[in-house]
């Protein structure tokens, strides 16, 4: 350092190389035990929703603090009665996310990362980014083994992986994938003399890692699609087309669309609960379509086509019951595609 440099008069390559080795090593000591900590909350957690209190947040390093916020009074479900606050936010994001009891700890883990920047030698930063990268890395990938591989049923007790489950997590993954770009901007802004090898090296870690949040997000909407689809078709299986209507298939359809809106409408925001149910409803009448041609019905003004017409009114006033699908979605011309699908 210039210190040492002063007090010996010149500069000591053997001292630089000590001091590097052990700086590394002591990053690499730090990133395995925060490992450790990181991999056993997550085995811990339920998965549920979590409320947290606001001096929670006071207790992230000022970097990540000036990155969290909390929602406002105006907005939805910002806190409860008790002063709890039931969602996050991330400053310059317009949406807030609901989150699980490990997403606030986990917080207070990335934390510490951004304050060893302060701690450390500028040589060190591209190591810490590394390890953060990998702690990122860690928290999605462990969580996409307990929840989609199921996992968390036999280390967290549950009994099943519902579709709230997965809902909460969902957003609490892109709470964090949210997140990631604004810390690789920090770290890029504290160290504007970063080398052009460094900061490439740095900028496709954080790349890499955010498209890692991309793919399992991807596969944890497609999860909660594949579980509602199987369970409509096991309703369309019995679906014997004949009075009365509504049957018992359709009655059940309506009942499972509407525990799955009551599942996921506090959590996921307005207009993802929208596109979600406009794939499935999509999906359904394409399933329908199916059931009709495998059952060589025809819209023939026949009492089987009256009485197919009539179940789709049923199934179409629980969808506008819920209030969850633009008119244009449920309009009669888009329910008669199941005659031509």
């Amino acid at each position: 350092s210039k210190v040492t440099s002063d007090i010996c008069g010149r500069t000591s390559a053997g001292l630089q190389l000590s001091h590097q080795g052990q700086t590394i090593q002591f990053i690499q000591q730090f990133h395995e035990a925060s490992r450790n900590k990181v991999a056993n909350l997550l085995e811990k957690e339920k998965w549920k929703r979590h409320f947290c209190k606001a001096d929670d947040l006071t207790k992230l390093s000022e970097p990540l603090l000036n990155l969290v916020t909390q929602p406002t009074q105006s907005q939805h479900s910002s806190d409860d009665s008790n002063g709890n606050l039931q969602e996050l936010r991330i400053s310059g994001c317009e949406e807030s996310f609901a989150f699980v009891d490990s997403v606030v700890r986990y917080l207070g883990t990335v934390s510490t990362y951004l304050d060893l920047l302060t701690n450390l030698p500028t040589s060190a930063c591209q190591e810490v980014a590394l390890k953060l990268c990998d702690l990122l890395k860690l928290f999605n990938s462990r969580t996409c083994q307990l929840v989609l591989g199921a996992g968390a049923v036999s280390l967290a007790g549950l009994k099943t992986i519902t579709i709230r489950n997965l809902a909460i997590t969902l957003r609490s993954l892109e709470f964090v994938a949210t997140l990631i770009p604004l810390i690789r901007s920090y770290f890029m802004d504290l160290f504007p003399g970063l080398t052009a090898k460094q900061y490439t090296t740095i900028e496709k870690s954080f790349d890499n890692t955010v498209k890692d949040y991309n793919d399992h997000l991807g596969e944890l909407e497609r999860k909660i699609h594949v579980i509602v689809d199987a369970a409509l078709q096991a309703q369309l299986a019995t679906w014997a087309r004949k009075p009365p209507v509504p049957s018992n298939s359709f009655k059940s359809i309506g009942k499972q669309l509407a525990k799955l809106h009551e599942a996921i409408q506090d959590i996921v925001p307005a207009s993802r609960v929208t596109k979600l149910f406009q794939s499935i409803h999509n999906q359904f009448l394409k399933r329908v379509a199916d059931s009709l041609k495998a059952a060589n019905l025809k819209p023939d003004n026949s009492p089987s086509h009256g009485l197919v017409v009539s179940e789709l009114i049923f199934y179409r006033e629980n969808l506008k019951y819920m209030n969850v699908l633009n008119p244009e979605d449920l309009h009669d011309s888009k329910l008669q595609t199941v005659w031509s699908l």
